[in-house]
C-alpha cells in the first residue's frame, strides 16, 4: 500500500495552519478512466476537486502574505480596488461583473472598503439614485503597498512550475474560463 499526503489548509483567526492527511492506497491498482470515482486517489483526477484545492491554497497564501504585511484585505477586496483604480466612477453592479463576483454580496465588499477609507461612493450626477465608486488616496497608496506582497503570492502559488509551465498553466486557465471570465 502506498501513502499519499494531502495537505489541507484552514484558517483560524489570522493563522494559517496545514494539516497533513495520509491516505493509504494501492498504487498497483489505478482506476480505469471510466471506472467509478470512488477511491481517494480519484480526487486527483477530478478537475473540480483540483481547482477547489488550488483555490484553497491560493486563498491561504494570499491571507498569509497580507497578515505578514499587516494588510487587512481579502483577495476580493484587492480585485475590487484594482478595477476601481482603472475604472473610476463605475457602479457596484459593473464592479461585480468585472471581478466575477455575486451582485448580491458585492455591497458588503464595498461597505468594508469604504469603512477602511479605501474607497468612496459619490452621487452620480446623471442619476441621483446611483452611486459611483472611487478609490481614495489611501486606497491608491494601499495598492502600491500591496504590490510586492501580491507578487509574492503569485510566485508562491506557481513555485513548483517552471516558466514554460507557468505560461501554459495560465493560458489553459484563461481558455477554460473563456473571454468573459
Amino acid at each position: 500500500m502506498g501513502k499519499h499526503a494531502y495537505h489541507l489548509w484552514y484558517r483560524r483567526g489570522f493563522a494559517v495552519n496545514i494539516v497533513s492527511v495520509l491516505i493509504k492506497s494501492d498504487p498497483a491498482a489505478p482506476s480505469a478512466p471510466d471506472a467509478p470515482l470512488t477511491r481517494p486517489d480519484d480526487l486527483r483526477r477530478m478537475p473540480g476537486h483540483m481547482i477547489r484545492r488550488l483555490n484553497q491554497l491560493s486563498h491561504a497564501i494570499f491571507t498569509e502574505q497580507m497578515r505578514r504585511g499587516a494588510l487587512d484585505l481579502t483577495s476580493v477586496q484587492y480585485a475590487a480596488m484594482i478595477v476601481l483604480n482603472h475604472h473610476p466612477g463605475i457602479d457596484q453592479a459593473n464592479l461585480a461583473e468585472m471581478i466575477a463576483f455575486d451582485r448580491a454580496t458585492i455591497g458588503g465588499v464595498v461597505r468594508r472598503l469604504e469603512k477602511k477609507g479605501l474607497i468612496e461612493r459619490q452621487l452620480d450626477e446623471n442619476d441621483r439614485r446611483a452611486r459611483q465608486l472611487h478609490l481614495t488616496e489611501a486606497g491608491r497608496a494601499m495598492l502600491v503597498q500591496m504590490d510586492p506582497r501580491v507578487r509574492l503570492v503569485q510566485d508562491n502559488i506557481l513555485e513548483r512550475l517552471d516558466e514554460t509551465e507557468h505560461r501554459l498553466f495560465l493560458g489553459l486557465m484563461r481558455k477554460m474560463i473563456g473571454p468573459d471570465g
